[in-house]
């Protein structure tokens, strides 16, 4: 039987129970903070919120009254302090950058484990180390776990009390530091993803602004999600216009866009990218891109984005094809010539070009050595190298220097010609033109060494000598060799033909068996294939014992191209001589003509038989004969007179000049060209004639003119000045020609450097009109305009100065500026007028079905209805807007007003209460009356919204402490007055001034404040419409507003209300209501276009008694009347509907309802409505938006002898608001 357990170990057994429970309530506590810890973490954004967010959720399990987080930097040896709470100091900011001492927290950073420490042993620790330990007060516990994340410890976490030693234990650590690893992750994951995020910002930033990559972003659905400034320039679309539209569709060729989406596809399945390379590519308008692609695939927060970097080609394509096409031109040049050419580096002696031949002859290739790939066994440079013969010693080019060598490599002879050019890098380098002159030294060694056994063929020719038989060379001279580019001894043997060209050689047989006759032209063929010009004369000579043919050959291109070029050189000489514009005549030595031009022929009017041979050294006129005889013995002379044509004997100017083909040896053939000068004479004569009408013209002009030398520099006194310029300027004659143009200009520095400049623009243009400022003798200054020439006086260029005084053009420039600047002004407001009509009619619309809705379950719902507040604030958000809507209109001038007369002052008194409301305390309301006021004609509620509106714009310019001041006086502006300006007019006005001490507008802001939404608030704290609002307002009422400001003083606005007078008209005709019975239990005919404002007006005159036959068009209205039994009392219409508009439908309906009342209604302003001829004056007329009360007073109107409703039905959330927004 088990024995019972004692009372002492039932309380043991109890106490483990609950010390167990308790401690499975705190690791479920525990479990709950760090599943509350893990949530917060993944929704954190930011450290800051990390750290806020491990902060409460651990106050659950452990006490964090004093908690804080360090953060250690290994690389800078500093510990930050971004999160800290602490009760002794609750404001303390994040510390940073604090070095790493001797302290409690270096110290879990040094070992790595957690630290539990009470106070005496932080004292103990102070004093064996003398160092501070902790910073501030001293806590009574403290308990520090490391942050490790990935086996790199990055910080520690703390928490401690000033007040219990024995708040933590080693549980507490346990919890701590359990929590640690998480906290270690969390925080080096939100420094990677702001790290990625900055990366990725300053990626995007730096990319965005790269003017030479063109480059797009777009992401797994190749939605385009990046576009650059280079994209937008390279393919034409803006960023606004591709952004979330697929790139295949803006710039891939569409036979190339299925190809673009497989290869994408491919690249996010296997992560093989694109191939980077050449592409053409297309921009907006369909042309053709080509460009060097290259595409990235960037990952940032498990989204992938690829970004495609495009090269433009266009100017490297160009370059590269003229580059292509100038060096085809510079090499097929080089290769054309018959020489060796090749460019050199003058430092490394590098082959930089060789032409073919150059390349054939040496076997060498750009790129090698020069001496090494072009001479024999050489191993260094060439001492003959003539590089320093090219440059001078500052490394200057020198002429060309021609020599001769013998090149030991390819056993050739050249003639060199060398010089030094800049390459297209900017180096110097050496180019060297080589002709080979073998031929010509091997024919001079042999014609030497077979002087004696060669003699006869030496004597007979200096070109190719063979002796062949039946064609078979028997024998040959090198210069045989060399035209056919075999050696001596490889001709021996070889059949002659060989050597001419296949078209030739049938010829050159038929002629090889003439012992006799001319030398026969053939065209060679050397051994290399190329051709070249050739005469072969042959004869039959003796030879060891038989007959043999010698042949001499003669390479004749060189003659044949001089013959040519003669030939070529006569045609030229004869295309000039025949098409030359003046009169051309060759005379022989003798004095006869020999030849003359069509040109001449026609000066002369005489066929060109009856000129040639004509003696002209015995002319009839004896000054040209004399002329041609002078020329014909061999010296230049010339003619100019009036010459007698010998056939027609009439006369014409003639100029000729006699030049002799051999000058200075006589008898010379001579060259005659012939100008008719008769219409240059006639102009001279034209000139001086001119030129007296000038005088005379000078002398009657009606502006000053001026006459002065033309100089570089400075300013010669006038020559010449006409009597309109003295009296103009109030000077004589004589005064004027001791000035100059400096002497009668408003002279300052900015005007002598204009005069300067003015003359350098008259000399290089010849004429030249500018406006100036002129001064006369009294000192009075004046605008002018002046017109300059130059011509020509007495063979000297002199400038011609017409000087007109251009005051009054000045002035009336000045007036059109100003009206134009009103104009453009008015229509600006007008535009903005109409915007505003259009908006208010839509936007009534809406706010009515808003405002009569809530009106409608304000009154179903009653007061004490939870939803009530809020419905009332719907409502009073709805008059708002319907005040703005009136804003609109008033400062577009078309809200309807309904002007008095009143006393200013008086109006302004009263709403002093409710301004010093307005503009809070602060600021301080200073009330300035007139003791007289005059009265002025105005709407009461306009008066309101300006002042209001002034006031306002005052208080948001006072930073702190200021002064408002609002005065009224009156002024009068006089015709006269230095208070008018040009565009006021002059009378009596009362002025209401509002000035305040804020901070004042700049001065270029001033001309831009009226303009509606032209605001200097931030954004969100101003519309733009309050001034605006004043300046409608005051322009409605025949006013103006004037503005004084001062940076930094403070702002005064002026506005300016005519005085009334008691004899004006007052426009304005009010509605007479007409007779009828009263409102209540009327029949309302209602018809209008929106359903919900027909709905939402049928339900009103319901509620106020009325039996409504609703109608959503004039058509349906048309038939609701004619079918309906009763009597219609009234028609209720909207003015503007399709089909046709109220006024036509009420025309419509009075035909089966006579006697119907009417009651118009509309969301444009009445005015507006009214002026396009809509509604007549005399109309009811209700404007939208309108609640149950308006519609209420509107029918009393109609119906006075009657009530449309209650009294308890005249129920408005807002009490005592009545007026239109």
């Amino acid at each position: 039987m088990t024995e019972k357990p004692s009372y002492a170990e039932l309380e043991r057994r109890l106490r483990i129970l609950e010390e167990d429970a308790a401690r499975s309530r705190r690791f479920e506590r525990i479990n709950h903070a760090l599943f509350r810890i893990a949530s917060s973490i993944s929704l954190a954004s930011s450290l800051d919120e990390v750290f806020a967010s491990i902060h409460r959720s651990l106050s659950t399990v452990i006490d964090t009254t004093n908690f804080f987080i360090a953060l250690y930097d290994e690389h800078s040896e500093t510990i930050t302090f971004p999160y800290i709470v602490d009760v002794l100091d609750p404001g303390c900011p994040p510390i940073r950058g604090v070095p790493v001492e001797e302290s409690l927290t270096a110290r879990v950073i040094a070992s790595g484990r957690p630290l539990l420490i009470s106070r005496d042993e932080i004292l103990e620790m102070r004093i064996r180390t003398a160092s501070l330990i902790v910073r501030g007060s001293v806590p009574q516990i403290w308990l520090g776990v490391p942050l490790i994340a990935h086996d790199r410890l990055i910080g520690v976490m703390v928490v401690q009390s000033y007040e219990h030693a024995g708040v933590y234990d080693q549980t507490d650590m346990e919890v701590m530091s359990a929590v640690a690893a998480q906290v270690a992750i969390a925080i080096e994951q939100k420094r990677m993803e702001r790290e990625l995020q900055d990366s990725v910002q300053r990626f995007r930033n730096i990319i965005g602004e790269i003017s030479e990559f063109a480059i797009q972003g777009y992401d797994e659905g190749r939605l385009v999600t990046f576009w650059n400034r280079a994209s937008e320039k390279l393919y034409g679309y803006t960023e606004a216009e591709v952004l979330g539209r697929r790139l295949e569709e803006l710039i891939i060729p569409e036979a190339m866009r299925q190809d673009f989406v497989s290869r994408h596809r491919h690249w996010l399945v296997t992560g093989e990218p694109i191939p980077s390379g050449e592409i053409t590519l297309i921009d907006k308008d369909g042309r053709d891109v080509p460009v060097f692609a290259s595409q990235v695939l960037l990952e940032t927060g498990g989204r992938r984005e690829m970004f495609c970097m495009d090269v433009d080609l266009r100017p490297v394509k160009r370059v590269e094809e003229s580059l292509r096409a100038a060096n085809a031109k510079f090499v097929a040049a080089m290769d054309s010539l018959d020489a060796v050419v090749y460019v050199t580096d003058m430092q490394t002696y590098e082959l930089l070009f060789m032409n073919s031949q150059a390349r054939e002859t040496s076997g060498a290739k750009v790129g090698d050595i020069c001496w090494s790939a072009l001479q024999h066994n050489q191993g260094g440079p060439c001492s003959f190298c003539t590089n320093s013969l090219l440059v001078d010693s500052e490394g200057r080019a020198r002429p060309p220097h021609v020599w001769e060598f013998f090149n030991a490599k390819t056993d050739r002879w050249y003639q060199c010609r060398d010089q030094a050019i800049r390459w297209p890098d900017g180096r110097l380098v050496r180019l060297e033109i080589a002709t080979d002159i073998t031929g010509r030294k091997m024919m001079e060694e042999d014609l030497r060494e077979s002087e004696a056994r060669f003699r006869a063929l030496h004597d007979a020719s200096f070109g190719g000598i063979m002796i062949h038989d039946e064609g078979r060379i028997i024998d040959c001279n090198q210069v045989m060799a060399e035209l056919t580019g075999y050696s001596r001894e490889e001709l021996i043997g070889m059949d002659c033909l060989q050597f001419i060209s296949p078209g030739w050689r049938e010829a050159a047989r038929e002629k090889s068996h003439v012992d006799s006759g001319p030398a026969y032209f053939v065209e060679g063929l050397r051994r290399d294939g190329s051709t070249y010009d050739l005469t072969i004369l042959a004869k039959t000579i003796p030879y060891r014992g038989r007959n043999a043919r010698v042949a001499e050959w003669r390479d004749v291109t060189q003659l044949r191209q001089a013959q040519r070029a003669v030939e070529e050189s006569e045609r030229r000489y004869r295309i000039t001589f025949e098409n030359s514009p003046l009169g051309m005549v060759y005379i022989g030595r003798d004095g006869h003509v020999v030849d003359c031009n069509t040109r001449y022929q026609e000066q002369i009017r005489t066929p060109r038989d009856r000129i040639i041979g004509f003696d002209t050294v015995n002319h009839p006129d004896p000054i040209m004969g004399a002329a041609v005889r002078k020329a014909v013995a061999g010296c230049q002379s010339d003619y100019e007179d009036l010459y007698t044509i010998v056939l027609t004997g009439q006369k014409i100017w003639m100029r000729v000049i006699f030049n002799p083909v051999t000058p200075g040896q006589g008898p010379s053939d001579v060259i005659a060209t012939i100008e008719d000068i008769t219409e240059r004479k006639q102009v001279e004569q034209a000139l001086r004639e001119s030129a007296r009408r000038f005088r005379t013209f000078f002398s009657a002009i009606n502006d000053a003119v001026f006459v002065h030398p033309c100089r570089e520099e400075g300013f010669a006194p006038f020559i010449e000045v006409n009597e309109v310029a003295c009296r103009r300027y109030g000077y004589t004659r004589e005064e004027l020609l001791r000035l100059t143009v400096a002497d009668v200009n408003a002279v300052d520095q900015k005007t002598v450097s204009s005069l300067a400049v003015n003359r350098r623009n008259l000399q290089a243009q010849g004429n030249l009109v500018f406006e100036s400022l002129h001064r006369k003798k009294s000192g009075e200054e004046f605008p002018v305009e002046i017109n300059t020439s130059i011509v020509e006086q007495d063979g000297q260029p002199v400038i011609l100065a017409v000087v007109r005084d251009i005051t009054e053009r000045k002035n009336a420039q000045r007036e059109k500026e100003k009206l134009e600047a009103q104009l453009l002004q008015a229509q600006k407001m007008e535009s903005i007028g109409r915007l505003a009509g259009g908006i208010a009619h839509d936007f009534n619309n809406m706010l009515g079905v808003i405002l009569g809705r809530v009106e409608m379950v304000l009154e179903d719902l009653g007061e004490k209805s939870p939803v009530n507040a809020d419905l009332v604030e719907i409502y009073h958000a709805a008059q708002r807007s319907a005040d703005l809507t009136g804003q609109l209109l008033a400062f577009a001038r078309k809200q309807t007003a309904s002007p008095r007369v009143i006393d200013l002052q008086d109006k302004v008194a009263e709403m002093l209460t409710m301004l010093k409301r307005m503009i809070g305390e602060n600021v301080e309301l200073v009330w300035l009356p007139s003791e007289t006021p005059w009265q002025v004609r105005i709407d009461p509620g306009q008066v309101d919204q300006i002042l209001t509106n002034l006031c306002v714009n005052a208080r948001d310019a006072i930073s702190g402490h200021g002064t408002i001041t609002i005065a009224v006086e009156n002024i009068s502006i006089g015709a006269d007055n230095k208070r008018r300006a040009e565009d006021r007019t002059p009378g009596d006005y009362v002025v209401l001034t509002v000035s305040d001490t804020g901070c004042g507008i700049e001065q270029e802001m001033l001309g831009s404040l009226f303009e509606p939404f032209f605001t200097t608030k931030e954004v969100g704290k101003g519309t733009g419409l309050g001034l605006a609002m004043v300046y409608g307002v005051v322009e409605q009422n025949r006013g103006f507003v004037e503005v004084a400001s001062v940076p930094g003083e403070g702002s005064s606005f002026r506005v300016y209300f005519p005085r009334y007078d008691e004899n004006e008209a007052v426009d304005g005709v009010q509605n007479q209501p007409a007779a009828g019975k009263s409102g209540s239990g009327r029949t309302v005919l209602l018809v209008e276009d929106e359903a919900v404002m027909l709905s939402l007006a049928r339900t009103m005159l319901e509620r106020l008694g009325c039996h409504v036959l609703p109608a959503a068009t004039p058509a349906e209205a048309l038939r609701l009347a004619a079918r309906h039994a009763g009597t219609i009392d009234v028609l209720m219409t909207d003015v503007i509907m399709p089909e046709m508009n109220g006024t036509r439908l009420a025309e419509s309906i009075l035909q089966c309802c006579p006697g119907i009342r009417h009651l118009f209604m509309s969301g444009y302003d009445e005015d507006v409505i009214t002026r396009n001829g809509l509604l007549v004056d005399g109309m009811h007329f209700l404007r939208k938006p309108f609640n149950r009360m308006k519609l209420s007073a509107k029918l009393q109107e109609i119906f006075p002898e009657g009530q449309s409703l209650s009294p308890s039905q005249m129920t408005d959330p807002q009490a005592g608001d009545g007026d239109d927004a």
